[in-house]
């Protein structure tokens, strides 16, 4: 997160009432809409991350627009839309998965618009009410070349791997700096994966972040499977993301600038677990 804070790294800024501009150079807003006719409200030069709480189609409005869709009610009237600037974000689940599946023919003349991205989920019920069972046996039925954000290259057969996108909001911070509350609720969300102890066996082990926390507590761990080498080629060679930094972790990052672009602390925030172990170092020993 400071990371992205302070490479101006973020992709979508959400929509949230009295910011007028968006923060660290993000160029893209997202909203929340009841019908498509409803971005015309916005000026015509603003690019959009649309959530529509309708399925009515998307004609006729020329936003440059990234459409989210989260039902095949949606993707049914969406789909035949699509153009370079109208692209469609699908959300993985059980509503969006079996049209995927029964309508391939739609998807194959306009792949280049569409990203579907496995959304992650705070509490486990969530992820078993939503998620597609066995998502590996998915994508293999599905057998598309399709852009896919949110899984790891084993779980995601014959896919395009892409970064997912980066969302920023008011909502993660307290008086213009980060606050720990909504950092730490973000990261059980969006952030909290893991691995089987088989992925040590995988090509791409040092580049892969495993698998959200509540898809593993739903689906376990049996899925996952280790990559060869040529494996391992191949989709390093198709794949549109950037490696992570698993194998060395990510480097430490100075104070990013406030929301309101004010300047970082004067000091830096010492980190509670490295508090605690200071405070345990100056403690006289119990028994002499």
């Amino acid at each position: 997160m400071i990371q992205s804070q302070n490479e101006m790294d973020f992709d979508v800024w959400m929509e949230s009432a009295g910011v007028v501009e968006m923060p660290y150079d993000i160029k893209r807003l997202g909203v929340i809409v009841q019908e498509p006719s409803q971005v015309a409200t916005y000026p015509a030069n603003l690019p959009l991350e649309v959530r529509c709480e309708s399925s009515l189609p998307l004609s006729h409005h020329s936003h440059d627009a990234v459409w989210v869709a989260s039902s095949g009610s949606q993707l049914a009237a969406w789909v035949p839309d699509l153009a370079p600037e109208r692209r469609l974000l699908i959300e993985l689940n059980q509503s969006t998965g079996p049209w995927l599946l029964a309508n391939r023919d739609l998807l194959r003349p306009v792949l280049e618009w569409i990203v579907i991205h496995q959304p992650t989920h705070e509490k486990l019920k969530e992820a078993v009410s939503s998620d597609v069972r066995n998502v590996r046996e998915f994508f293999e039925e599905l057998s598309l070349p399709i852009s896919l954000s949110g899984l790891p290259a084993c779980l995601a057969p014959g896919t395009v791997l892409v970064d997912g996108v980066k969302r920023l909001s008011t909502a993660l911070f307290d008086d213009g700096r980060l606050s720990v509350q909504g950092l730490a609720k973000r990261h059980v969300k969006e952030g909290y994966y893991a691995k089987s102890s088989r992925c040590q066996d995988c090509a791409l082990n040092s580049e892969c972040e495993g698998v959200h926390i509540n898809m593993i507590r739903d689906q376990g761990l049996a899925s996952l499977r280790p990559l060869s080498s040529k494996e391992a080629l191949s989709i390093r060679n198709s794949r549109k993301q950037g490696l992570a930094k698993i194998e060395y972790g990510a480097q430490p990052q100075p104070a990013a600038l406030s929301l309101d672009g004010g300047p970082p602390p004067k000091t830096s925030v010492i980190d509670p677990l490295s508090r605690m172990s200071f405070k345990s170092a100056k403690k006289p020993n119990a028994v002499k």
